[in-house]
């Protein structure tokens, strides 16, 4: 890896598809030159269907890396967003992870099954999400009336640090879903 940047062009952008390492981290020790030119480029399967990428920029970033890189992106079809700061799971791991740590408190608790709290998000929230974000749809429903559902929803709502118990046990059983063909559903 670090033999083969000596190699490489200048102004050559190097890009990882990573989501759990942080920028920082694959750049330390690496020559300013080198830093100065990778970014994250984190795209979400299938990714010949979901046309979103997250690009992760860190403070030695150079803009015109992240400019070629989002033309570039956007020229194969795909809608770009650039975050302002490297941050662990980025925008879309970290929305998601809120979403399924309280689907598997519901479903550990056995206020529904699987398919119904799946169906409550595909049918509702997930089709409102598609059409305008979270924050749109507050700010069309309100901000004094999200103020009071986040004030008497938040202190009821799950906030394990920790993986689902239920993840957790299936996983320990070998049940990983459909790469095994046993897991929730």
């Amino acid at each position: 890896y670090r033999k083969r940047h000596a190699k490489r062009k200048k102004g050559s952008i190097v890009s990882s598809h990573t989501s759990p390492i942080p920028l920082a981290q694959l750049t330390a020790g690496l020559p300013d030159s080198f830093a100065h030119d990778f970014c994250i480029t984190h795209f979400f399967n299938p990714a010949h269907l979901v046309k979103l990428v997250e690009v992760v920029k860190h403070e030695h970033t150079l803009p015109w890396a992240v400019e070629e890189v989002s033309h570039l992106l956007k020229a194969a079809g795909k809608k770009v967003v650039i975050l302002n700061k490297d941050i662990p799971g980025f925008i879309a791991n970290r929305l998601q992870a809120a979403v399924v740590r309280e689907a598997f408190y519901l479903l550990e608790e056995g206020i529904a099954d699987a398919d119904d709290i799946d169906k409550v998000m595909s049918e509702g929230p997930g089709m409102r999400w598609a059409l305008n974000g979270p924050l749109r749809i507050a700010d069309m429903g309100g901000l004094d009336i999200w103020e009071k559902v986040t004030g008497n929803l938040f202190p009821e709502l799950d906030c394990s640090t920790e993986a689902p118990r239920f993840i957790v046990e299936s996983v320990k059983q070998g049940n990983l879903g459909s790469k095994t063909g046993k897991g929730i559903y």
